[in-house]
């Protein structure tokens, strides 16, 4: 029998949370930069960059599906391969979930490696890897947990942490943050409208929105529609 093949063939994975981390640039191309180099010091040719914009707690995504897929075609021509990753949060930020997704890639005749940490083959370098998963999804949950705080305590001091409402707009505060304060005239249009609702002079919600859309300065959508969601 002959002796069995070292990959030379390799995918690469990146993943960020947000469309905001996409939009200012700070996360899939800075992994993808550092797996590429990484890629190049250990010989292996990139045939693939998968990426996903979704949480790290969720193992169903369009990037990973799309690895997999090409996985299954490389296994099948008997082409073995390595799946490159930034760090193990870029994996997944969920014990389960990367459990779920390490054992899909390695029956796939797969392994993964990355440049920042080893991802273990025996049993003491496995039960480091998950120690490390569980490590990031401990950071998961806790940055949740923060971010809750925090916006719970804006709440409380009457600052305003959502979108900006039709009618409003966010200005920096003295202290630190962001207040609302009023578009013109648009503000008291709504602020009048709602009122009449309230008061009575306005029987129904469609009411409401012909009197908005009546307003010559009330904004309208590109196709000419009225931007009230009523």
């Amino acid at each position: 029998m002959p002796p069995e093949s070292n990959p030379t063939k390799c995918i690469i994975y990146t993943r960020v949370s947000s469309q905001k981390q996409v939009n200012e640039g700070s996360g899939l191309g800075s992994q993808e930069r550092t797996c590429r180099d990484y890629a190049e010091r250990q010989g292996y040719e990139v045939i693939e960059v998968a990426a996903d914009v979704i949480s790290g707690r969720k193992a169903e995504r369009p990037g990973m599906q799309a690895l997999l897929h090409s996985l299954g075609d490389l296994k099948h021509n008997t082409e073995k391969c390595v799946v490159i990753v930034d760090d193990i949060s870029r994996f997944a930020r969920d014990v389960s979930t990367h459990t779920a997704l390490r054992d899909k890639i390695v029956s796939l005749g797969a392994k993964i490696e990355s440049p920042t940490v080893k991802f273990g083959h025996d049993a003491s370098g496995k039960f480091m890897e998950l120690i490390m998963a569980a490590i990031a999804e401990h950071d998961s949950a806790h940055n949740a947990e923060r971010s809750h705080r925090r916006t719970v305590s804006r709440l409380k001091l009457g600052f305003w942490t959502f979108s900006s409402p039709l009618g409003y707009d966010y200005t920096k505060a003295p202290g630190g943050g962001k207040l609302l304060v009023r578009i013109e005239p648009l503000a008291t249009h709504i602020q009048g409208a709602l009122q009449g609702f309230a008061d009575g002079r306005f029987q129904s919600p469609g009411e409401v929105k012909r009197l908005l859309e009546s307003k010559p300065d009330f904004p309208k959508k590109t196709n000419g529609e009225s931007c009230t969601t009523i």
